[in-house]
């Protein structure tokens, strides 16, 4: 199977169709911080989202990124929100 090359753009061919192969193939093609919020804004305005927010508990180094706002953000953390996960 040829894998997939990466420019950050959610329109590339990519593994599969659904939302979740998207995101899997997004994620791990991703070369930096910064392709990896290009992509994942591409994949959520693909599926009618305007805004994300991406956990990464699989590695050595968890982390998050994010497109909402930073008040939105130190609002969610200050109320001690969880996430929401939907399929």
């Amino acid at each position: 199977m040829r894998q997939p090359s990466f420019s950050g753009r959610a329109s590339e061919p990519m593994r599969g169709n659904s939302l979740f192969d998207r995101l899997t193939d997004t994620t791990v093609a991703a070369a930096s911080e910064q392709s990896l919020k290009a992509a994942l804004s591409d994949v959520a305005r693909a599926h009618g989202f305007e805004r994300y927010g991406y956990l990464n508990l699989h590695t050595a180094k968890s982390f998050a990124v994010s497109n909402y706002q930073k008040e939105w953000q130190s609002l969610y953390f200050a109320r001690s929100y969880r996430p929401s996960i939907r399929w």
